[in-house]
């Protein structure tokens, strides 16, 4: 079994994107916000992402090179309504799914795929699993992008201010990318 990259398997992961929506520059961006030099073991990358539409999605995926295992191991995560009929309403139950079951996975339209290091990364980890525990929604205070600027605000990375321009999934995570170098 070849050992493949984490890097190359989450582009691979992410290549039907490229194939429907063309031009991989001016939705893709990568960049190192290590802040400390990180021991031989491993690679870890956190990708933040947004699917295209009239309202869009927005969710995060942790990668990391396993070398114990010789392997790469990724798995994104979003925050959802339990139920979508509800959701418009104020807060109401929520929960971070894994984006494999809902078939978003590598249809997104714009990704920031930032390495990190270990510390980071867990850090991410805490976040994501303190959201998964409150098990709330609010379309204006507590949706999807909310949890990503978190799992952001947690690298730390520069996030945009949700206004009328950046508050849909793509356009705050476009903006997100434009933040950070």
């Amino acid at each position: 079994m070849s050992r493949c990259p984490a890097l190359l398997r989450i582009l691979l992961g992410f290549l039907p994107m490229v194939l429907v929506a063309g031009d991989l520059s001016a939705r893709a961006k990568h960049i190192d916000a290590r802040n400390a030099s990180e021991p031989a073991g491993g690679a870890y990358y956190l990708v933040f992402s947004a699917n295209p539409g009239a309202v869009g999605h927005a969710f995060v995926a942790w990668a990391r090179e396993n070398n114990d295992r010789l392997m790469s191991e990724s798995n994104a995560f979003g925050l959802y309504p339990q139920n979508r009929k509800t959701a418009a309403f104020g807060t109401v139950p929520g929960e971070i799914v894994a984006e494999v079951s809902k078939g978003n996975f590598g249809q997104n339209a714009h990704n920031l795929v930032v390495r990190v290091t270990r510390f980071q990364y867990e850090q991410a980890e805490r976040i994501r699993n303190q959201w998964a525990r409150q098990r709330e929604y609010d379309l204006l205070d507590r949706d999807c992008v909310t949890f990503l600027t978190a799992v952001a605000d947690s690298v730390p990375l520069q996030t945009p201010s949700r206004n009328v321009g950046t508050l849909r999934p793509a356009p705050f995570v476009l903006k997100l990318m434009e933040l950070n170098n």
